[in-house]
């Protein structure tokens, strides 16, 4: 399992998945972010801890890290990024329908919590 929060909600602005989802969310923005050191870190560190808590972070770092998540999940779903997803060796046509489905959720959460 793997959590993404956006605002001290009480879990309504948490993107909760499990951990293969959650990690690789998080290896397609580090991917395609490979050139900002602070984003890549964080979620390397993310990772370690399977949670990523955007509203303890340095408010700055916390916006560039959920507009390169938006920036990312986006362009998955429109076909302009593609995913490592498919060079796992999980990465089968079932596995990526899960993965665009929860890619989904994650937008759903992250633009309800922007306006929160």
């Amino acid at each position: 399992m793997g959590v993404i929060s956006f605002l001290d909600s009480g879990g309504r602005d948490t993107w909760h998945v499990a951990g293969w989802a959650f990690r690789q969310v998080l290896d397609d923005v580090s991917r395609q972010y490979a050139d900002d050191l602070d984003i890549v870190e964080e979620l390397e560190q993310a990772k370690l801890h399977s949670g990523l808590i955007l509203y303890s972070l340095e408010p700055s770092l916390a916006a560039r890290i959920k507009a390169a998540i938006n920036d990312v999940a986006t362009g998955i779903r429109a076909g302009t990024i593609s995913s490592g997803i498919t060079e796992q060796p999980y990465g089968d046509a079932m596995t990526v329908e899960q993965y665009l489905r929860s890619l989904n959720e994650l937008l759903r959460i992250l633009r309800a919590s922007e306006s929160s």
